[in-house]
């Protein structure tokens, strides 16, 4: 892989982790979940900026991330037994012990909680779900405890099913990513095991990675990659003002149409980001797996925490919605240093090899 294309890469990973911290960091009810919310979100500084991060631009991160894993995984991928069971060996040790280790912490945690019957006042979760081994079993493999785990989770799965969904974009001529792109477009089908946007967009990530011309590598113009950038500002800011208006096909509509402009705004923007931008993230970039996988509880203790001293005020609100996210990253990168420094084989275990 180019140097430069690996960069870009490391670049735009590390700026869709941050982006999931600020989606966790919403504070407030989500739009669904109050009346009128047409008139709330308008009459709301907050409530506004935090729609329109968390269900909006943020909204980016998750689809880029299973693209470039699945770019990443199929990238000169030797689709023979040896060259497959290598790739699964590998990913055994970048995905699989991290997750069973974070997710064995959480269910520790909550086990202790349940057993001494204190509130859980660090998971916002049902802790009777470990009153048996099956429910423990679902904690771990299911519905992960961990809430965010469930990224991992679904690419865990979708690696292990990759020689299938490689041979299906590779042999049915674009059907299949129509197929999934429908589906997901409609939201015809909804699961909680294997979401369709991760199959999606792993795929998409291997249809890339076969494509002959590579057209990540291309670069488009300045005057188009601004076009998307303002088309994507745009829509994110009309799908915000029309919420509780319009019905929710039309919502459902702009949302997608969104999420594949920022996308494509975030890949080839990133070619006229000037240098000293993108350094401080190239520096902090070998660190976006393990801000991931800690970054909650740390967010959630650093909300409450914020609101237990300044109360339920809404310019408090919109406050916590930002330093939050920036105390926990600020905590993770301090942690992972340490532990590269000091723990090297232990941070290496958990952080996959990264």
């Amino acid at each position: 892989m180019y140097p430069s294309l690996s960069d870009k890469i490391r670049f735009i990973s590390f700026v869709s982790i941050l982006m999931v911290v600020l989606l966790h960091s919403y504070n407030l009810s989500y739009w669904y979940e109050i009346p009128d919310p047409h008139h709330q979100i308008m009459h709301s500084a907050s409530l506004f900026v935090q729609v329109m991060l968390t269900e909006g631009i943020t909204r980016v991160a998750v689809p880029l991330l299973f693209t470039l894993s699945g770019f990443l995984f199929f990238h000169s991928l030797d689709f023979s037994i040896p060259g497959i069971l290598n790739k699964f060996r590998r990913r055994m040790h970048s995905l699989v012990f991290p997750y069973l280790i974070v997710s064995f912490l959480w269910i520790t945690a909550g086990l202790l909680l349940y057993q001494f019957k204190i509130t859980p006042t660090l998971f916002n979760k049902d802790l009777t779900s470990f009153s048996s081994p099956s429910g423990i079993l679902n904690s771990l493999f299911i519905r992960p405890f961990a809430y965010h785990l469930w990224y991992i989770r679904d690419l865990i799965v979708l690696i292990f099913f990759s020689p299938l969904i490689g041979v299906l974009t590779k042999k049915s001529k674009g059907l299949w990513l129509i197929f999934l792109f429908m589906i997901w477009f409609t939201d015809a089908v909804t699961s909680g095991v294997l979401k369709t946007e991760s199959v999606l967009f792993f795929s998409v990530g291997c249809f890339l990675a076969s494509a002959p011309a590579l057209p990540v590598k291309e670069k488009i113009s300045l005057k188009t990659a601004l076009i998307f950038c303002f088309g994507w500002i745009a829509l994110v800011l009309i799908k915000t003002m029309v919420i509780g208006v319009v019905e929710i096909n039309t919502l459902r509509l702009l949302h997608k149409i969104s999420i594949l402009t920022g996308m494509v705004t975030l890949w080839y923007g990133y070619d006229y980001f000037p240098a000293k931008i993108c350094l401080p993230f190239y520096k902090s970039a070998s660190y976006s797996f393990f801000i991931y996988l800690i970054h909650e509880p740390l967010l959630s203790i650093s909300k409450k925490l914020l609101f237990h001293f300044t109360g339920q005020a809404p310019w408090a609100s919109i406050l916590h919605y930002f330093t939050a996210p920036f105390i926990t990253v600020t905590i993770c990168l301090a942690v992972a240093k340490l532990m590269a420094k000091h723990t090297p084989q232990l941070y290496k275990i958990i952080s996959g090899g990264r």
